[in-house]
């Protein structure tokens, strides 16, 4: 059973992402961490990951985040958190 639904963005600029998706859209920030930069930011029980591009991280193996080109383009990592990744794939449906 999922416990929680959100997204990551990769960005450029995490500092830059954070004060527009905070000030400018209402976002409240839940964490901010340096090394990599990441953040994670919610609103209306939706919950918003902000990746520098570039940085791998032990949740996404395999996964390299870029921010796209054109800022009108997103790539967009889809996370549901469950107790046990590996029961629920297992799970029948």
């Amino acid at each position: 059973m999922a416990r929680r639904a959100g997204a990551i963005l990769a960005v450029a600029d995490v500092g830059r992402s954070v004060d527009f998706y905070r000030d400018r859209i209402g976002f409240e920030v839940e964490a901010l961490y340096a090394d990599p930069p990441y953040a994670t930011l919610a609103l209306a029980g939706a919950r918003l990951s902000l990746a520098a591009q570039g940085h791998p991280a032990d949740d996404r193996p395999g996964v390299a985040m870029a921010a796209p080109a054109d800022p009108s383009v997103a790539n967009v990592v889809l996370v549901v958190e469950v107790d046990d990744a590996r029961a629920e794939h297992e799970r029948p449906a």
